[in-house]
């Protein structure tokens, strides 16, 4: 028995599928199979569900044949007053003809994730980003960020060249003078009172 909710099976290490969840008291009971045939029963504490419940939604709506996603059968779907029996069809045609068994409150939240994903357009179970980094666009007022066109050049880098004397009375430059003149582009000699242009160079 474990306090945490297993994914693999200890025996063959395939991805187990979640079969029934129960309540007892404040922990959860899972009996779970593998994709090898074997059972695989334990607990883990429900003040942990808010972190594992996309976890157990994924691994309850799973084909028990070949491990794929798997949606409700509306037709077997039977609410009782403490849990939620059904059985699931696979998206690839698979015959998974064990029936899930759900506790109430787990599977409230797990309808409650689903219809939340849909209505930010993001299909049930799917990784919230796509890529890597990458974050979702933004679903308030339905605004999407504009594509720039394909022909549209980058622009150009562009460094600046700041010389460490006056070019018309050789003074030194302070560092001071240096670091005005890389943030103005234009600072005035304190010697012959002329001004400095940096330049301006493409990278």
């Amino acid at each position: 028995m474990a306090d945490v909710p297993l994914e693999r099976c200890p025996k063959c290490d395939k991805k187990l599928i979640y079969l029934k969840v129960k309540r007892k008291n404040d922990k959860a009971e899972v009996e779970a199979i593998c994709l090898e045939g074997h059972k695989k029963s334990f607990t883990t504490p429900l003040a942990k569900k808010p972190a594992w419940v996309r976890l157990m939604a994924q691994r309850i709506l799973s084909c028990a044949v070949c491990g794929g996603r798997a949606v409700p059968d509306r037709d077997t779907m039977k609410k009782e007053k403490y849990k939620d029996k059904f059985k699931v069809r696979c998206r690839t045609g698979c015959n998974d003809k064990y029936e899930r068994e759900v506790a109430k409150g787990l599977a409230d939240a797990i309808r409650r994730m689903i219809a939340k994903s849909r209505k930010m357009g993001v299909k049930p179970f799917q990784k919230p980003f796509p890529k890597p980094g990458v974050k979702p666009y933004p679903r308030r007022g339905g605004r999407y960020p504009r594509r720039k066109p394909s022909g549209m050049q980058p622009k150009p880098r562009i460094k600046l060249i700041v010389p460490e004397e006056c070019p018309k009375c050789d003074a030194p430059l302070k560092k001071e003078q240096i670091e005005q003149l890389r943030k103005n582009e234009v600072v005035e000699c304190k010697y012959c009172g002329s001004a400095i242009q940096a330049e301006r160079e493409e990278i």
